[in-house]
């Protein structure tokens, strides 16, 4: 009698086959029109990037690591589904005003680590000439540079997908919820129940699933 495949491994197997049809695509030869059309390709393809790590994680029965790429995932899902909400002068000025905080959070790296006596092996010339038509205040710049805003900003919220993103962050963190995954305490409890001297290390699921954390009865 054949003896059937876990479900994470039949999963994991689509997942693979799935990411590589599209990484696979060869875009040596194409010109985007818009720095928007580079940007939402560009983080599609993340997405499926971080799926192959996800399934190969997943093959090896530790998707408990994988939250930090289930939370790249859901961001990346999270903020293409903003960009689509906007009008097509929005987006893009929202995609510049992303590529500016980039460069902005680039540069105090760099201040960084010249302060620190060190210094990185990258020019920033080029970067900081290159002209942006970002927002500075306003609604698109808050939403541009603060997830939040962005999701709150939905005229569809995506409730769901944020809900998951923020019960992933709990463990893509060095958190309190990660360390008791990982250090269970007496009889394999994650969090006190308030009887006797057991620690709280605490694992709160928000989600089934979510974080594999485990609630105490």
């Amino acid at each position: 009698m054949r003896r059937e495949r876990p479900a994470r491994i039949v999963n994991a197997e689509f997942v693979l086959r799935s990411a590589d049809a599209v990484l696979g695509v060869d875009l040596s030869d194409v010109r985007f029109r818009s720095r928007t059309d580079q940007v939402v390709v560009g983080l599609c393809r993340a997405a499926f990037a971080q799926s192959k790590v996800i399934a190969a994680l997943a093959k090896a029965d530790m998707l408990s690591a994988a939250a930090p790429n289930r939370r790249l995932v859901l961001e990346i899902a999270l903020r293409l589904h903003w960009l689509q909400g906007l009008s097509a002068e929005e987006r893009r000025k929202a995609v510049d005003t992303m590529l500016a905080k980039d460069r902005q959070d680039t540069n105090r790296l760099l201040a960084y680590l010249r302060d620190a006596g060190h210094e990185a092996d990258f020019d920033p010339t080029e970067m900081d000439a290159f002209e942006l038509d970002d927002e500075a205040k306003g609604a698109i710049h808050q939403q541009s540079t603060r997830l939040n805003a962005a999701v709150d900003s939905s005229e569809v919220t995506p409730w769901s997908i944020y809900s998951m993103w923020l019960g992933e962050t709990q463990f893509s963190h060095a958190s309190g919820n990660l360390a008791g995954k990982y250090a269970p305490t007496l009889d394999n409890l994650h969090m006190s129940s308030g009887v006797g001297q057991v620690p709280w290390c605490g694992v709160i699921p928000l989600l089934p699933g979510v974080g594999g954390g485990q609630a105490v009865r």
